[in-house]
């Protein structure tokens, strides 16, 4: 699973390119659009954004996996969000997302979910259930001081699996000290809930 704290991180950008590189190893990769709350994958790979997709199946619209599933390339395969759904948390609480991960394990070699921002919405949370290991993207001049304090106590208290932190768009030259002070967070995703974190904080 790939996350960040907040949207603009380039959690999106590492799910793709991640996906890209292990399906030029030979290997069998399946790029599934975990975030159903604001979808990019698509619009990313510059490819038709489609009407079914991840959620469509977890609420048991869809007659099959393959219904949901596209082939970008032989062994780049790619489920679609699919339509926002008016109770994500519901969706991802069913046994059915269980059972999907079940299946697809038997048919990848890697499943690469691209979900949302943890700092924003608790979705990922609920799709840790399913994961093996947790790419937390941070990106230079975008991520503030106050999200490795966020991701040290998600990871202290074990709430996502096998936590590693990708750094975006750092330089030779970049420092910690690019990374932002204090925090100030209006952002409006999906339906507008936040989840822990993005509180106002002067340095």
């Amino acid at each position: 699973m790939v996350t960040s704290t907040v949207p603009g991180e380039g959690k999106t950008f590492i799910s793709i390119n991640l996906a890209r590189s292990l399906s030029l190893m030979d290997k069998k990769v399946l790029l599934i659009g975990g975030d159903i709350r604001n979808p990019k994958l698509s619009h990313d790979l510059g490819i038709p954004k489609v009407n079914i997709g991840f959620s469509t199946y977890l609420a048991g619209m869809a007659h099959g996996v393959d219904e949901v599933t596209e082939v970008l390339y032989p062994n780049f395969h790619i489920m679609q969000a699919g339509p926002v759904p008016p109770n994500p948390n519901e969706l991802l609480s069913k046994q059915t997302l269980n059972d999907l991960f079940d299946g697809l394990r038997e048919v990848y070699d890697y499943i690469i979910i691209d979900s949302a921002p943890v700092g924003v919405v608790s979705d990922s949370f609920m799709l840790n259930r399913v994961a093996d290991v947790t790419l937390y993207v941070m990106r230079e001049r975008v991520t503030q001081k106050d999200a490795v304090n966020f991701v040290n106590s998600i990871k202290r208290d074990n709430r996502l699996a096998g936590v590693t932190v990708v750094l975006n768009g750092t330089t030779p030259q970049g420092k910690y000290g690019s990374y932002k002070y204090g925090y100030k967070y209006s952002y409006r995703y999906g339906y507008s809930q936040t989840y822990g974190y993005g509180k106002s904080k002067k340095a």
